[in-house]
C-alpha cells in the first residue's frame, strides 16, 4: 500500500494517514439498512424495522483498477459465524470485490487478507483471496509468513476400470 507500485487505490480497514492511494472501508460501504417495516416500541411509538443488504451499487460503480487489503480478517470472515446475517452479507461482498477486481482491463487486482488466526477464516474466502498474510503480532513486521493462493488443479478424470482390474463388488 504504502510503496503504490500497480498505481492502484487500495480499499482497506487499515487506518493510514499520508497516503493518497489508501481509501479506508467504511460499514455503509458493504451494508446498507433498508426499512423494511414499522412497529410499535414500548411508548407506543412507531419505529422502523431496518433490514441489512449488501451495497452493490457502491461496488459496481467502480471503473478505476483497484486492491483491496483486509486486516484481522479472521474476525470480519469468521468460519464459525458463517450463517450469520452479517456474514452472508460480508462473503457475497468478497464475491462481488473478486469481480470487481478482475474488470478492470488493467489487470487482476489483489485482495489480500491479513490474520492471526488462519483457521477462523470462512473456507470461501480464503479460497476467493489472492493473498493470505499470517501475522504472528502487531509490533513485529518481519515476522509473518505470506502464502500465495494457487487456483485448484484441473479435476482429474476417473480411471475407468479394466478387464484386467477386479471390480469392488
Amino acid at each position: 500500500m504504502a510503496l503504490n507500485k500497480t498505481n492502484r487505490k487500495v480499499y482497506s480497514n487499515i487506518i493510514t494517514k499520508g497516503l493518497d492511494n489508501v481509501i479506508p472501508i467504511k460499514n455503509d460501504m458493504i451494508v446498507k439498512k433498508e426499512i423494511k417495516d414499522y412497529k410499535k416500541n414500548r411508548q407506543g411509538e412507531m419505529e422502523p424495522v431496518y433490514e441489512l443488504k449488501l451495497n452493490m451499487e457502491y461496488w459496481q460503480k467502480i471503473t478505476e483498477p483497484i486492491s483491496c487489503v483486509l486486516d484481522e480478517a479472521h474476525s470480519i470472515i469468521n468460519a464459525r459465524r458463517a450463517m450469520s446475517k452479517v456474514n452472508i452479507i460480508i462473503t457475497d461482498w468478497i464475491a462481488l470485490l473478486r469481480r470487481v477486481l478482475g474488470s478492470s482491463s488493467s489487470g487482476y487486482g489483489e485482495l489480500v487478507l491479513i490474520t492471526q488466526l488462519p483457521n477462523r477464516i470462512d473456507i470461501i474466502a480464503r479460497e476467493m483471496a489472492t493473498q493470505i498474510r499470517y501475522h504472528k503480532c502487531h509490533t513485529c513486521c518481519r515476522r509473518f509468513k505470506t502464502v500465495e493462493i494457487e487456483p485448484p488443479a484441473e479435476i482429474k478424470e476417473p480411471v475407468k476400470q479394466t478387464d484386467s482390474q477386479p471390480s469392488k463388488n
